[in-house]
């Protein structure tokens, strides 16, 4: 958070409350969708791909953490065409979210693997 300067800045270019920067650094909770897009914009790429996955990390099932290692390679994290039209409906911060994980699951397994578990877990919660 130094690079950001204080929770009060960093709270003012979010447009996030200063307490929910204070939770989030202090592990006090888990961003959803909206504060994660937020915080995602404010950060360069491998900063903002580190965020996105320690965020799916967090959704693992703690017994299974133990089985799941990710080290983004975001050296490899390209453009890609867009996404097929049924994404059209999608704010285009949700977009561009899933085309960085999209695009660092061509190159990494574990990310692909990691997110077909995810999606699998999701669709039968």
């Amino acid at each position: 958070m130094a690079r950001m300067g204080t929770t009060h800045d960093f709270a003012a270019k979010t447009g996030l409350s200063q307490s929910t920067i204070w939770r989030l650094v202090n592990d006090r909770t888990v961003p959803d969708e909206k504060v994660l897009t937020r915080l995602v914009q404010h950060f360069d790429e491998p900063e903002a791909a580190q965020l996105l996955i320690s965020y799916l990390i967090d959704r693992i099932p703690p017994d299974l953490r133990p089985l799941v290692q990710i080290e983004p390679n975001v050296s490899s994290v390209r453009e890609d065409p867009p996404l097929p039209s049924v994404f059209a409906s999608l704010r285009p911060e949700m977009q561009t979210a899933i085309q960085r994980l999209a695009a660092m699951s061509i190159d990494d397994p574990v990310v692909e693997d990691l997110l077909i578990s995810l999606a699998s877990r999701l669709g039968a919660a």
